[in-house]
């Protein structure tokens, strides 16, 4: 009877309004989700950097992604930079020099405006060096802007081509070990560990907190702010290279 009687009131203009105010709804609702969507994507930067240690291949990826052509390169000590076109859209690639003197100073420069880091290592020397490959990361994966941001990062493992070069795998697995034990040392071992990335700046390298989980052992896997990725390739040949353009065109 109730029913009955709150029918018998409506009419079509009441119908009508009923619609309009459904719809309203529904277009604040569609308009804070694209908001929330676009103010996400305008907060990330435009640039993806390429950093890594002297060597590993970082000049040469460059210009294989951006001019198809790998040149005859030398230790830089500047950056490089050239656009990228993904097939959907263009993003600049910044190559930050390997040499630690300056490495530090540039990729401060550009870092709060990365949408991306590719932080490249020379799977086949990579047995003797770990522990600098281990700092430089952990450098990068703690910088304060880095993670403010939110910033993806892929661990290219370079020059899979050569007999000594290790799988991804076997390399994630050696820099987790090695990160697990610099995260667990004391704040004054910092210092030099920040040195990995060359001259100090004004904005704090060390983590704002522990990198993974409290009280377990370290692995890339619960890194939810800086979420890492890793590839194989080798930039002497071109095919390889898909699985790093697919996760530019992915994280562009």
């Amino acid at each position: 009877d109730t029913y009955r009687s709150i029918v018998s009131y409506i009419t079509p203009d009441h119908i009508f309004y009923l619609q309009v105010a459904v719809a309203i709804v529904i277009g604040f609702i569609i308009l804070y989700v694209l908001t929330r969507r676009v103010a996400k994507r305008v907060g990330r930067g435009r640039n993806i950097v390429l950093v890594g240690g002297c060597e590993a291949g970082k000049t040469a990826l460059l210009y294989t992604l951006t001019a198809g052509t790998m040149p005859l390169t030398v230790t830089s000590f500047k950056e490089n930079i050239a656009s990228y076109d993904t097939g959907k859209k263009k993003v600049k690639m910044v190559d930050v020099p390997g040499h630690e003197r300056v490495r530090g100073t540039v990729f401060d420069r550009y870092k709060e405006d990365a949408r991306a880091i590719v932080f490249l290592l020379d799977s086949a020397t990579l047995h003797t060096n770990v522990r600098d490959v281990a700092e430089q990361l952990f450098s990068v994966l703690s910088d304060t802007a880095v993670q403010a941001a939110c910033c993806p990062v892929a661990v290219l493992c370079n020059k899979q081509d050569l007999e000594l070069a290790k799988a991804a795998p076997i390399i994630e697995r050696a820099l987790q070990k090695e990160i697990d034990v610099l995260r667990e040392t004391s704040v004054s071992r910092l210092a030099p560990i920040s040195s990995t990335l060359g001259k100090s700046s004004s904005i704090n390298r060390s983590p704002t907190s522990v990198l993974g989980v409290a009280g377990k052992p370290f692995s890339f896997s619960d890194l939810n702010r800086t979420p890492v990725t890793f590839l194989e390739a080798s930039v002497l040949e071109d095919k390889s290279l898909q699985p790093l353009r697919d996760w530019i065109e992915l994280v562009s």
